[in-house]
C-alpha cells in the first residue's frame, strides 16, 4: 500500500461524495416512479405504465419495478443502494430486518453493509429456516402417523405374506411336478399386487396441504385426495413435479386475477396440474427385470 497525496485524497473524497449523491438519486427515482404508477400519471399519452417506461425512459418496466422495490425496502431497513435492496426484496418485512441486523452486527455501521454481505447472510438465514421447518414437519408427521399406524402395519403384513407365497410358488415351479406353473405370469401378477399395496401405504404427509387433507379452497386436497398423506412414489416426485406445478398454477392464478393474463395462456388449477403416477408394471423383457426379485 502507498499513501495518497493530499490532492489525491481530496479528489477521492469529492468522487465518493458524488457517488453517494448518485446512490441517493436511485431512491428519488424510485419514489417518483412509484407516484407516477400509483396515480396513473402516465395515462395522458400511454396505455400502460410499461409503455410509459419503455417510451419515455427507454427502459423496460422491470427497471422501474427494481427502482420502486428499492424504495419499499428502504422504508423497512436503511439500505444505501439498489444492489442491497435486491438482496432483500423477496423476503417478508420481518425477515428483511433480521437479515439486515445480522449484517449490522458484523460491521457495526449501517453505511458499511454491502450487498454481497446481505446476500450471504440471507442465504444462511433461509437455510436455517428451512432446516427448522423440516424438523417441525418431521415431528408433525410422526404424530400424525400414529393415527393410522394400524394401516401401515397391515400393509407391511400383506407384503410379508406375499413374499412368503412368492417363495413357495418359485419352489414349486422348480420341481418336476411344477411344470404347469406359469412363472412369468405369476411374477407379473405378484409384482403388480405388491406395487398396488405400496401405493396404498402412507409414506409421508402431503407436501401441498401439509397433512391437513384440505386445499386452499376448503375442499379436499386434490394431491392427496383429502387423506393428508401420500405414498412414497408421489412424495418423491413432489419437490420437482407436484410442488413445481402447483407453484406455477398459483403464479398464473395471481396473474389472471391482476388482469395480466398473457394471450393464449390458460389459467391452471391444482386439478389441472396434478396427475397421479401410473402403477409400475413388470416387464419380463426388460433387462432390469431379467432376474426375479421376489423379496423387495
Amino acid at each position: 500500500m502507498t499513501d495518497l497525496q493530499s490532492s489525491e485524497r481530496e479528489r477521492l473524497l469529492n468522487l465518493e461524495n458524488e457517488i453517494q449523491e448518485d446512490l441517493k438519486a436511485i431512491f428519488r427515482i424510485g419514489m417518483n416512479l412509484l407516484e407516477i404508477q400509483n396515480n396513473k400519471l402516465w395515462r395522458d399519452n400511454y396505455k400502460s405504465f410499461e409503455d410509459y417506461c419503455n417510451d419515455r425512459w427507454q427502459k423496460g418496466s422491470n427497471w422501474a419495478r427494481k427502482m420502486i422495490k428499492a424504495v419499499e425496502v428502504k422504508e423497512i431497513v436503511p439500505i444505501e443502494n439498489e444492489w442491497q435492496a435486491r438482496q432483500l426484496t423477496d423476503l417478508p418485512d420481518e425477515d428483511k430486518v433480521v437479515v439486515f441486523d445480522k449484517a449490522l452486527d458484523e460491521v457495526g455501521d449501517p453505511t458499511m453493509v454491502t450487498g454481497s454481505q446481505l446476500k450471504r447472510i440471507k442465504n444462511t438465514y433461509l437455510s436455517e429456516q428451512n432446516a427448522e421447518e423440516h424438523a417441525e414437519d418431521k415431528d408433525h408427521w410422526e404424530s400424525q402417523k400414529t393415527g393410522f399406524k394400524h394401516l401401515i402395519e397391515d400393509m407391511d403384513s400383506c407384503i410379508t405374506s406375499l413374499n412368503r407365497v412368492n417363495r413357495m410358488i418359485e419352489a414349486i415351479a422348480e420341481q418336476p411336478d411344477g411344470l404347469w406353473v406359469n412363472v412369468d405370469e405369476f411374477r407379473v401378477d405378484m409384482r403388480n399386487l405388491k406395487n398396488n399395496i405400496k401405493m396404498a401405504t402412507p409414506h409421508d404427509f402431503c407436501p401441498y396441504c401439509k397433512g391437513t387433507g384440505v386445499g386452499e379452497d376448503g375442499k379436499p386436497c386434490p394431491a392427496c385426495r383429502g387423506l393428508g398423506w401420500v405414498p412414497k412414489s408421489v412424495w418423491e416426485s413432489a419437490p420437482d413435479s407436484l410442488m413445481k406445478d402447483l407453484d406455477r398454477a398459483e403464479v398464473l392464478e395471481k396473474e389472471c386475477d391482476a388482469g395480466e393474463r398473457a394471450e393464449g395462456r390458460e389459467k391452471l388449477s391444482v386439478e389441472d396440474v396434478w396427475t397421479a403416477p401410473d402403477q409400475p408394471v413388470y416387464d419380463p423383457d426388460s433387462p432390469e427385470e431379467a432376474e426375479p426379485q421376489p423379496d423387495f
